[in-house]
């Protein structure tokens, strides 16, 4: 299955799931080609050393700068002795388990961060940010709703509007309508009936969360708070399937989309070194979360 993975991505740069089994370790992964690198959502070995070995040559062969693994709380530190970094932990992940975020670089210049400072500028003043009492009103000439597989022309022009590059191919529609069939979108129309602004969940069904995520306004939009109420009716819609662990990234350098997950009883968990490229390149992520069995606030 990985090797028919890699053949596809040679084909169109993009993200494919794919897995591995053996008699000594097993794993699933994100291949992820768009954004130059390796995650590793689950996995079982007899022995870490030669797993780490073999996910060092994928990178490696394959030219990725990161490698993130997924580590459950008794392997993170594993993952330390053999030379990876931790940049982040959500309390409540697999099934009310933790997760550690657990990253190697191949790449010097993508170990290093080249606005932290400003980032910690930006974070400290989210979290002193005093929060208001209650959430603004819609306006009157927008409508809130779920999307729907019909919906998947408008949200790539949104998207294809919004974003000058994305961590994941929104504007393909086939990749859009296939995440539909199992993860949530919500959306809001003006008066004349355009998508002005969208977000979405990703579910993984198996570990009990959901990655909240795809979050785009257009500019003239911005400010009306809008993003706040698609995250109230996204939790809403996961709550009703029983989805309360919650986490989601967030530009470093964005202080909007920063503010409105701590507003929204977010809690800030870690940052996520040039792990994506978005808006034009490769960017710094803060890690949020939310809510499961054990509490992140």
């Amino acid at each position: 299955m990985m090797a028919l993975a890699f053949q596809k991505l040679m084909e169109r740069p993009t993200i494919i799931k794919g897995s591995k089994q053996t008699k000594n370790h097993s794993y699933t992964c994100s291949i992820d080609t768009i954004n130059r690198r390796l995650i590793i959502h689950r996995y079982w070995w007899k022995d870490v050393a030669p797993f780490v070995a073999e996910l060092f040559d994928l990178c490696r062969n394959h030219e990725f700068g990161k490698l993130i693994v997924q580590a459950r709380e008794q392997d993170w530190q594993s993952f330390l002795k053999l030379g990876f970094v931790m940049e982040g932990t959500i309390p409540s992940f697999f099934q009310g388990e933790p997760v550690y975020y657990m990253s190697k670089f191949f790449d010097a210049k993508r170990q290093l961060s080249r606005h932290w400072q400003e980032e910690e500028e930006i974070l400290e003043k989210v979290i002193l940010h005093k929060q208001p009492a209650k959430r603004r009103e819609l306006p009157p000439d927008l409508t809130l709703e779920v999307g729907t597989e019909k919906h998947v022309p408008e949200l790539v022009r949104l998207f294809a509007r919004v974003f000058d590059t994305y961590p994941s191919p929104l504007t393909d529609p086939e990749y859009l309508a296939k995440s539909m069939q199992n993860d949530i979108f919500v959306l809001i129309r003006d008066g004349k009936k355009r998508i002005v602004s969208a977000a979405g969940a990703e579910i993984d069904r198996m570990a009990g969360n959901a990655e909240m995520t795809n979050c785009a306004t257009l500019p003239e939009y911005r400010g009306y708070g809008l993003m706040s109420h698609l995250f109230v009716k996204l939790e809403e819609e996961l709550a009703s399937q029983q989805i309360r662990s919650l986490f989601s990234i967030a530009r470093a350098k964005s202080f909007g989309m920063n503010r409105v997950l701590h507003e929204m009883g977010y809690t800030y968990r870690g940052r996520l070194i040039n792990n994506c490229d978005i808006c034009g390149g490769l960017e710094d992520m803060n890690l949020w979360a939310k809510g499961g069995a054990a509490s992140c606030s």
